[in-house]
């Protein structure tokens, strides 16, 4: 168009279109994460507590197109309850399973962990009612790859996670673990289990194997090539270093019925508030279109991009980034970080991101 730049029509669009409701009154969106798209487009929200109390949520929204709730919103049964991060579509876009992690009082706490699975159609549970359990201790992260394998990040530790009040739930806490269901299939012969991995307690200490709840791990995400990078929140505990882990990242290699740890990267950030270094409690990972691995850190404030095998650091992007919990990648290479906020949001500037949660 023969037109000054300032008046040509812009060749993108973004529509924002925000809901308020599930589909039933008194299940209303609560701690909305992560989300993803079946056969038909809906998006699954993973939702994490019931709105007005302390209580992990029992529901999960369901929005067609246009933002307005599916006829089967919200989807609830089969175990769920207090989902997170953890929520996945299969390769065929048929099903979709929410991992369950819980906060909150005692009682609502999922003990082993679990996930539950509906059918995209209609939104009927197709887990038990407890769920899928096996080798699983509260989820996070989860994805299928490409063969129709599902990861999940089984975060093992009881330790509550804020908001939820201090101390520790009265189940034994399992070691940080990468979950496999071969074929998506949650019966016993085909559960792949990783729970043991080189951990440094301490910035200098050389990695050892190690099976410890206190890796956390958060998030593992497939390359389609048989392997998957996982992150790990980590632990600083300064009472009792023997609990400490440092956050860090690892390559894992499915390698038929066995899965085998090829790599790993700890990280190196300081925290002067502790003065403890290498702990800076890691959430999602992701892979960009030239294979490196990018992965945000909630207490560093910044996204590490890591060489494909992980033996260095390429990069950072650290600019209006505040305490990142979610990184997404476009096909244009776009990387998109999801911020969880920042303290002094209230008297930030306009020029600043922290207060609408997203940067790019």
């Amino acid at each position: 168009m023969h037109v000054p730049a300032e008046k040509k029509i812009p060749d993108q669009w973004t529509l924002t279109l925000k809901a308020n409701t599930s589909g039933a009154k008194n299940f209303i969106p609560a701690g909305a994460a992560f989300v993803v798209f079946d056969a038909d487009d809906n998006a699954w929200v993973a939702n994490n507590f019931r709105a007005g109390s302390a209580l992990s949520g029992s529901h999960c929204p369901v929005y067609r197109y246009d933002a307005t709730p599916a006829s089967f919103s919200p989807v609830q049964g089969g175990g769920l309850l207090g989902v997170a991060f953890g929520v996945a579509v299969d390769p065929d876009k048929q099903f979709i399973s929410f991992g369950n992690f819980g906060w909150g009082p005692e009682l609502n706490n999922p003990q082993e962990g679990s996930i539950s699975r509906f059918y995209y159609k209609d939104g009927r549970p197709v887990s038990p009612s407890n769920g899928y359990t096996a080798g699983l201790s509260r989820v996070q992260g989860m994805a299928y790859d490409k063969a129709g394998n599902l990861w999940m990040a089984s975060v093992g530790c009881q330790d509550p996670f804020a908001p939820a009040k201090t101390g520790v739930y009265p189940f034994e806490s399992q070691p940080s673990a990468v979950v496999v269901y071969l074929k998506g299939e949650p019966d016993e012969e085909n559960v792949v289990i990783c729970d043991q991995f080189p951990v440094k307690k301490h910035f200098l200490s050389e990695p050892a194997l190690t099976r410890t709840p206190y890796l956390k791990i958060f998030d593992v995400t497939p390359d389609n090539a048989g392997n998957a990078y996982v992150s790990c929140i980590g632990n600083y505990d300064k009472d009792n270093p023997d609990n400490c882990a440092l956050s860090a990242v690892y390559k894992v290699a499915l390698e038929g019925k066995k899965l085998v740890v090829k790599n790993g990267w700890f990280s190196d950030y300081h925290d002067t508030e502790n003065d403890h270094r290498g702990f800076e409690s890691l959430r999602q990972v992701t892979i960009n279109g030239h294979g490196d691995v990018v992965v945000v850190g909630v207490t560093s404030s910044r996204a590490t991009v890591l060489s494909h095998d992980l033996s260095h650091v390429k990069g950072y992007y650290d600019i209006n980034t505040y305490a990142p919990w979610g990184v997404k990648i476009d096909q244009h290479q776009t990387v998109f970080l999801a911020n969880f906020g920042h303290e002094k949001s209230e008297s930030a500037g306009d020029e600043t991101l922290d207060v609408k949660g997203l940067s790019a």
